[in-house]
């Protein structure tokens, strides 16, 4: 499923039209999407909610995340049934509407708003890509009351700035391993290892889980990197550029965002 910008007049604000309910593979067409403005400095998104009436936990969460990333996000045409779960989930300060029906009055509003404050931080798009891996990993969790529990998960892409995992499974079998795993968003990670197979070793790396969710190859996880030292940081750079600008391999570029 691909979601793409309509064709209007505004050369700064982008509009889409959320093909049906904001949830499941819904969301997760649009994270790609907002990935792939990003990577392009389109920050400027408005979204029209005409065809949902439903948004989940995913959906909500996508579109919090890429705020606090640095896209300006707004929506119109958006029934009461969304503007109650988004209250209900304490996110409707985060997230905001428009009260219009017409997509070029919505798209004027957006264009007076960003011309009324100062240029966005174009600091916050990032400028590589993302490489599609196939490395096995192991890593420790961080849960409440000092509990620590290890972990193993497959990285499917890599960028500078993280990366996404799946087949994400605790190292022990653990009586509550599905509540675990499905709730790790916002949870810390640390020696989290694997190899790039190159002559420096096991990369070692910590951060925090930034989205979960389940699907039919098991749990996936999305990794935000901090606190990484700067050889490390080097390394994974290397590796990535290495393969966008070799243009011969069989790499397919993730545009995504951490």
């Amino acid at each position: 499923m691909d979601i793409k910008p309509l064709n209007n007049q505004s050369d700064t604000v982008d509009c889409i039209v959320i093909p049906g309910n904001l949830t499941g593979n819904v969301s997760i067409a649009l994270q790609d999407y907002f990935g792939y403005c990003i990577d392009n400095n389109r920050l400027y998104q408005l979204i029209n909610m005409k065809s949902s009436s439903q948004v989940d936990s995913l959906g909500v969460s996508v579109l919090c995340d890429f705020i606090f990333r640095g896209l300006e996000i707004r929506l119109f045409n958006v029934e009461p049934e969304i503007r109650i779960t988004l209250k209900m989930a304490g996110k409707d300060g985060v997230i905001k509407i428009y009260n219009e029906t017409d997509t070029d009055k919505a798209v004027s509003k957006f264009e007076d708003e960003i011309s009324a404050k100062p240029p966005a931080d174009e600091s916050k798009s990032r400028r590589g890509k993302r490489v599609d891996t196939d490395f096995n990993a192991q890593f420790k969790i961080n849960l409440a009351h000092d509990k620590v529990v290890s972990a193993c998960a497959m990285v499917k892409n890599l960028s500078q700035g993280g990366l996404l995992a799946d087949n994400v499974a605790t190292v022990l079998e653990l009586e509550m391993e599905g509540a675990l795993l499905s709730e790790l968003e916002g949870k810390h990670f640390y020696d989290f290892k694997f190899d790039l197979g190159d002559e420096a070793g096991v990369i070692t790396t910590r951060g925090v889980c930034v989205r979960n969710g389940d699907s039919d190859d098991g749990y996936w996880a999305g990794f935000k990197f901090d606190h990484t030292d700067k050889e490390t940081t080097d390394r994974i750079t290397e590796y990535v550029n290495c393969y966008v600008n070799n243009e011969s391999d069989n790499i397919r570029l993730r545009q995504n965002i951490w």
